[in-house]
């Protein structure tokens, strides 16, 4: 018995301090994505825009943040992936220009859209579901 508790706190020692990998097995999506969000023209004659960031998956659970360096605009995208590659994805954000806006609102002004979206072990693709036509794109690191 002695050896057990050894042994167990020997592996819990070393995982406290990094030198073991998560003895938790990666899920099939986990690694490190190049996200695409590309927005076509609004019906009100809002511009097209496009975002281009990363985003990390770990244990099924995606997270990517997207800042301008030019504008306001920020966005921060989240959600967890299924076992069938199936996620409904969560996007926050701010605005950035008001020609890219449906409505012209104010730079800064919050946002939140939900996308239905699929992957595969090396891409994925999606939809937003609200407001404005955008297709969500990503690819495995």
């Amino acid at each position: 018995m002695r050896y057990r508790i050894s042994e167990a706190a020997m592996i819990a020692g070393t995982a406290l301090f990094g030198l073991v990998p998560d003895a938790r097995a990666a899920g099939p999506f986990d690694g490190m994505w190049n996200v695409d969000i590309a927005c076509a023209q609004a019906a009100d004659g809002a511009a097209s825009y496009e975002l281009k960031f990363t985003a990390q998956v770990a244990n099924g659970a995606l997270a990517g943040q997207f800042s301008s360096t030019q504008t306001t605009a920020v966005a921060s995208v989240r959600g967890q992936i299924s076992p069938t590659g199936d996620a409904v994805l969560v996007v926050d954000g701010r605005t950035g220009a008001p020609i890219y806006t449906v409505g012209r609102v104010s730079p800064g002004t919050p946002y939140h859209y939900t996308a239905n979206t699929h992957f595969t072990a090396t891409s994925g693709s999606g939809q937003r579901n609200e407001l404005r036509p955008c297709t969500l794109s990503f690819t495995r690191m």
